[in-house]
């Protein structure tokens, strides 16, 4: 009896091996099929009631940035229900993938704040590439605005938004 235990033991040991053997792994997404996202911007819908307008800041990249005299980002932007939604239409509209590991902030409409935060903040607090690394905004005119904006002297490789909040830009000498 113990002898047959062994053996179903076994039987069951190498049909499990086998089958962690043909599990697939995470699926590699090279760095070409890739868009980065550096900023998102929420806005109250005009089109769609109890909407979101999301808009996000994607870095296009450039083969050499000291030859580079502008920053080069690219702008999409999306009406819907939910944040989700949008950014899952506005992945539809690029032929890579949509990379929010690089987002480091979150710019929303002051509007919003009067509303359920929890409603639309859920997207945020729920993605594991975007917990605990960005920064939130808030902004008084329109988050879509303040996300386009780009200082003139603005290094083209650098997110003018991310290094004031992080403390990273150059400083002035103090007397």
């Amino acid at each position: 009896m113990a002898e047959k235990q062994k053996i179903i033991k076994g039987g069951i040991a190498a049909v499990l091996f086998l089958m962690v053997l043909l599990q697939a792994g995470c699926a590699f997404k090279d760095i070409d099929k890739r868009i980065f996202v550096v900023g998102i911007g929420i806005d109250p819908s005009e089109k769609v009631k109890d909407g979101y307008r999301v808009t996000l800041k994607l870095a296009k990249p450039i083969g050499n940035v000291k030859q580079a005299t502008t920053p080069t980002y690219a702008y999409l932007s999306h009406d819907a229900d939910s944040i989700a939604l949008a950014v899952a239409e506005m992945e539809t509209r690029t032929d890579k993938l949509l990379d929010l590991t690089h987002n480091r902030i979150i710019i929303l409409n002051k509007e919003l704040l009067s509303k359920d935060l929890a409603s639309f903040m859920d997207f945020f607090t729920r993605r594991g590439d975007i917990q605990m690394i960005c920064f939130v905004a808030v902004a008084a005119n329109t988050s879509e605005k303040v996300l386009s904006f780009e200082p003139a002297i603005e290094a083209p490789a650098s997110i003018s938004l991310y290094n004031f909040f992080d403390n990273t830009g150059t400083k002035a000498p103090t007397s």
